[in-house]
């Protein structure tokens, strides 16, 4: 791990180094088992997947403390790293969310920001509401 790390980001470092984790901040493929990157660009991810390495965010961190137990970051979008850029056509585009409640909600928010949009947390004018259906019907969740 290069970057820094937020308050809640290092308390679940040190809940993870203290159930017996080592961390590194160079990567080494004998030593290394989950490499924890910022996005797909940087060169420890390429390297860890040439090496069959897991490979996370520092979300993960975060959701690994709070599960207590192992989880692989493939197994859900929030713990993986996301790409540099946007989807083609994403640009300047608006998106704000409606009827999802707590993880639901950040679900929703990151999948969004991962395209490229740019979250509104409010009814916004530049928001195309004919496109909720669409959206909501791309993830498997109930809205309340």
């Amino acid at each position: 791990m290069k970057s820094s790390l937020t308050k809640t980001e290092q308390e679940a470092l040190s809940h993870i180094m203290n159930a017996g984790a080592k961390i590194t901040t160079k990567y080494d493929k004998n030593n290394v088992t989950i490499a924890v990157v910022e996005n797909r660009s940087q060169d420890e991810y390429r390297l860890a997947g040439l090496h069959n390495k897991y490979v996370a965010n520092k979300q993960w961190l975060i959701n690994t403390s709070y599960r207590e137990e192992f989880q692989a970051p493939t197994m859900t979008i929030m713990d993986y790293p996301l790409p540099i850029g946007a989807v083609p056509g994403s640009n300047n585009k608006t998106f704000s969310i409606e009827g999802f409640l707590g993880m639901e909600r950040q679900y929703v928010k990151y999948a969004g920001s991962a395209i490229g949009f740019v979250f509104c947390p409010f009814i916004c004018p530049e928001v195309n509401y004919r496109e909720a259906p669409l959206i909501s019907s791309m993830f498997n969740f109930n809205p309340r």
